[in-house]
């Protein structure tokens, strides 16, 4: 028994060696059967030679198809998608014949966009040229003249980029769908500008300083400075707008309320700040009716209140020489504040009320700083309103102006 034992343990055990023998060297536990160097090279070879191929067979295609110069075919070669010419070709036959394209506007558009040869056409391509023209009633001439002034149209999101921008343009500057389809058509660029950098800042600003929202628009493609330049805004309250775009609404960790010496409470800085530094920004409810000093005029029936009630807003007590300047957005409703010099910590911030204030509730209060009972614009002397009036708000210009003219 004992040696039947050992006999099965001998027969296993050459059983196992015999396995293990006959499996190529280097299979075992998942390991790729070895190669010889020779074997490597070849097949390395054989992959690059296909991939050199191919690029010259695309090269080829590129220039005898789109005519395009070696320089442009290598700004392609560059920045495009690896691939086939069995694979791009089908896309430029594609695209020129959902656009109605000749070879030059179809090189012009593979030129400026080198990635479009990588994009699906089904998922990519095809779905955005449908939502575009679709979303702007567009036919294909239309559709056709946008995308080849803009070729990098096809490269943006329409989720998270055109539909949202093209959504706030008409909602928020006014036009309707012919209006927004005649505009996008002759002026593409406008969906490349950012929604967030360039056009909520610029409406922003633009409703702050009394200006036609359409503006935003007629000057899309002009610099900043040139837009302030003509439509008469700061630009510094341009650029105060701008940066805070990242700001979280009533968010007031820049300043604290704190009492006040002469009784109640006041708003100072929590830190130290330069001068046009961003403090918070700030929104509420609009109400037709003054109720007083919680509440701030931003138009000429509509006053911003405070909700929740006394946020640390409402604490920006009066100066005739402000330490900090408020760029309201009277419809949004949302306003900007900013420095008007280098404050430390604990300095007082401060806004001077006549320049939004028309008429104060009551009398009005006194000011701790003058001695001077502040009642609102309309209670100034009259060389005081001259002067203070470039920089009141909108609504006070034009309350000035049809007082004037009573």
């Amino acid at each position: 028994m004992q040696a039947a034992h050992t006999m099965l343990r001998v027969c296993l055990r050459s059983s196992v060696v015999s396995a293990r023998r006959a499996r190529p060297l280097g299979a075992s536990y998942g390991v790729a059967a070895w190669s010889s160097p020779a074997t490597n090279a070849l097949a390395f070879s054989t992959r690059a030679e296909t991939t050199a191929r191919n690029a010259a067979d695309v090269r080829d295609l590129l220039r005898t198809r789109l005519s395009l110069t070696d320089a442009e075919v290598d700004k392609v070669e560059r920045h495009g998608p690896r691939g086939a010419r069995s694979t791009i070709e089908p896309k430029l036959d594609w695209l020129q014949r959902r656009l109605g394209l000749d070879a030059a506007q179809l090189g012009k558009m593979v030129v400026s966009l080198p990635a479009l040869l990588g994009h699906s056409v089904k998922d990519n391509v095809a779905a955005k040229l449908d939502w575009l023209q679709d979303r702007l009633d567009l036919d294909t001439a239309q559709l056709k003249q946008m995308v080849v002034a803009l070729p990098p149209l096809l490269s943006l999101s329409v989720e998270n980029n055109m539909a949202p921008k093209l959504e706030f343009i008409a909602r928020e500057i006014g036009l309707t769908r012919d209006e927004l389809c005649d505009w996008v058509v002759k002026n593409p660029v406008t969906l490349g500008r950012s929604l967030e950098k360039f056009y909520r800042p610029r409406l922003e600003a633009c409703r702050a300083a009394g200006v036609d929202a359409k503006r935003v628009l007629s000057y899309a493609t002009r610099a900043d400075k040139f837009f302030c330049e003509i439509t008469g805004i700061d630009p510094e309250d341009l650029a105060a707008i701008q940066e805070s775009q990242t700001r979280t609404l009533n968010d007031f960790s820049a300043a604290r309320v704190v009492p006040c010496e002469t009784g109640g409470k006041k708003l100072v800085a929590s830190g130290p700040f330069p001068a046009d530094a961003v403090l918070f920004r700030f929104t509420g409810e609009l109400s037709p009716i003054n109720i007083g000093d919680r509440s701030l005029q931003v138009g000429r029936a509509a006053h911003l209140l405070s909700v929740p009630p006394e946020e640390p807003w409402v604490y920006l007590n009066h100066s005739f020489e402000p330490t900090v300047s408020l760029i309201v957005d009277p419809v949004a409703p949302v306003a900007t504040a900013r420095t008007t010099e280098d404050l430390s910590d604990g300095a007082a911030l401060t806004i001077d009320y006549t320049l939004h204030e028309w008429e104060m509730s009551g009398d009005g209060f006194v000011c701790s700083e003058s001695g001077r009972r502040v009642r609102g614009f309309k209670h100034l002397p009259a060389s005081e309103r001259e002067a203070a009036l470039p920089r009141a708000a909108p609504h006070i210009r034009e309350m000035h102006l049809a007082a004037a003219e009573d």
